[in-house]
């Protein structure tokens, strides 16, 4: 079935250009397989099994972005994956934060960590798409806008929406709008990152006492573990007051655990 559609398509590339309507003698540079939509009972999608959906009904339901996104989201391009009304719920709630981000930006200069969460996004997004993960690119962006739980610099905002717009170009175009630009998203040239903000320069550890949570603390991504330990113990202060400290676990760059008895 495919062999033949990519037999027709070449004909009709290559009749185009003998007659000097394309400048390519070749249609294609390389070719991919999808694998399919199944039902959300795991089988393929039937009139019979009933397993199957209106595609024009989810679209104007709750929109054609979120219904993309959703089907891309939902495992590798290349593999056979499950509807799940679950996956589209959770897709709206994103795009929904997404768009209320707009109104919860800074113009305040961004710190190192938000230079090079911005800088890592676009790193990843783009060798994504590249490679047609778009699944993990979508998780991606996800996983940013988790990262600003308060307010977002508008620069890191302008940045998010533009990695988002091959993937949800309706709202991301709105919101472009809105924002006040004249020139269509679609037109603006890709973002590029600066390899040298990629590292990481803090990272966050959380302090623990007798294995319950107590505290979480930032600290240079080069600091030593007895500088963590004291940053640990000063942030944990109230917990380890009067407490004998028996025993103390370290786990790089993620916890501090304090065995303690009093």
């Amino acid at each position: 079935h495919n062999t033949r559609h990519l037999i027709y398509s070449r004909f009709w590339h290559k009749a185009l250009y003998d007659l000097g309507f394309v400048n390519t003698a070749e249609p294609y540079k390389k070719r991919t397989t999808n694998g399919l939509l199944m039902g959300s009972d795991g089988k393929k999608m039937s009139k019979s099994a009933g397993n199957g959906f209106q595609v024009d009904e989810i679209v104007a339901r709750v929109g054609a972005d979120a219904a993309r996104i959703t089907v891309l989201s939902l495992g590798p391009w290349d593999a056979n994956v499950n509807w799940s009304d679950g996956a589209l719920a959770g897709v709206q709630r994103f795009l929904k934060r997404v768009e209320n981000m707009a109104d919860n930006l800074t113009d305040a200069p961004m710190d190192a960590e938000q230079e090079r969460l911005v800088n890592q996004l676009i790193a990843d997004i783009t060798d994504r798409l590249e490679n047609m993960r778009f699944n993990t690119a979508i998780s991606a962006m996800m996983e940013f806008i988790n990262a600003f739980p308060g307010q977002m610099p508008r620069p890191a905002y302008m940045v998010l929406i533009q990695m988002l717009n091959p993937f949800a170009p309706h709202l991301t175009e709105e919101i472009w709008q809105r924002m006040g630009h004249e020139e269509m998203l679609v037109f603006q040239p890709w973002p590029t990152y600066d390899a040298s903000k990629l590292e990481k320069t803090t990272m966050t550890i959380v302090v623990s006492v007798n294995g319950k949570r107590a505290a979480d603390f930032q600290i240079s991504a080069s600091a030593l573990e007895n500088e963590i330990i004291d940053a640990a113990k000063k942030a944990a202060s109230r917990k380890l007051d009067g407490a004998d400290i028996v025993k103390t676990i370290v786990v790089p760059n993620k916890l501090v655990n304090f065995v303690v008895k009093k």
